[in-house]
């Protein structure tokens, strides 16, 4: 499923349980620090992937409890690879 900001992430995460968290960390509304805040204290099982092409932005979601990140410039060739392995780290 997709959301289009971290607020429709965090109601539709309510309603229908997922997986994976992938989130960008300049989003509208609520954005992407708020949104792994937020995961992380109610939804702990959830692993987050934050992509961002700052890499001050990722190592901070990382301290926040993101389970691995997304440099932006390289997210085509990473994120089945970082999806798969955090998948597998559950």
């Amino acid at each position: 499923m997709q959301a289009g900001d971290g607020s429709q992430a965090v109601a539709m995460s309510r309603r229908t349980p997922i997986d994976v968290l992938i989130a960008d960390l300049v989003m509208p509304n609520a954005e992407g620090i708020e949104t792994i805040q937020h995961f992380a204290r109610h939804f702990p099982q959830v692993p987050i992937v934050p992509i961002s092409g700052k890499s001050a932005y990722l190592a901070l979601a990382k301290n926040l409890g993101a389970a691995d990140a997304l440099d932006k410039t390289r997210v085509y060739q990473d994120l089945l690879s970082v999806v798969r392995r955090t998948l597998d780290s559950r």
